[in-house]
């Protein structure tokens, strides 16, 4: 009875551990959600995929089989459609530091995304800038017809 107790217990570890999603899995859970434009389950899959594998590649290797892994870029386009384009810009950042990215068709699209959030950004110092002076206006308005 004890021995059976003691194999189940090894099966059920065993089993658990042959369960956890690898690296490559969670990247293209990823990727494909970025695709859907799930962008939070792509969020937390590329997180899920970095935590494991932190460095890009142009040719990772998954068995026999070489894939492109550019995580930072995936998650970068998705912190960008959910709004936060400073988040996004790190991670197009890291990306490029890396320097994995530069080799495959993805740079020109991330040049571009790069673009698109610093532009994004200017706007929304320009329109900061312009509610102050509005607000400023205003104030010295009531001011001086007081």
């Amino acid at each position: 009875m004890r021995r059976a107790l003691v194999a189940i217990c090894l099966l059920l570890v065993t089993a658990s551990g042959s369960a956890a999603e690898k690296w490559w899995e969670a990247y293209n859970r990823g990727v494909k959600a970025v695709h859907a434009k799930q962008y939070d389950e792509a969020v937390s899959a590329l997180q899920q995929s970095l935590a494991a594998m932190p460095n890009e590649s142009g040719a990772a290797r998954v068995g026999n089989q070489a894939i492109v892994y550019v995580p930072h870029f995936w998650l970068g386009v998705a912190k960008f459609n959910l709004g936060d384009t400073d988040g996004a810009l790190r991670e197009w950042k890291t990306s490029e530091a890396q320097g994995a990215v530069q080799s495959t068709q993805y740079y020109a699209q991330l040049r571009g995304w790069v673009g698109r959030a610093q532009s994004q950004n200017e706007q929304k110092v320009a329109s900061t800038a312009a509610d102050a002076k509005r607000d400023a206006n205003t104030a010295v308005g009531q001011a001086v017809s007081a």
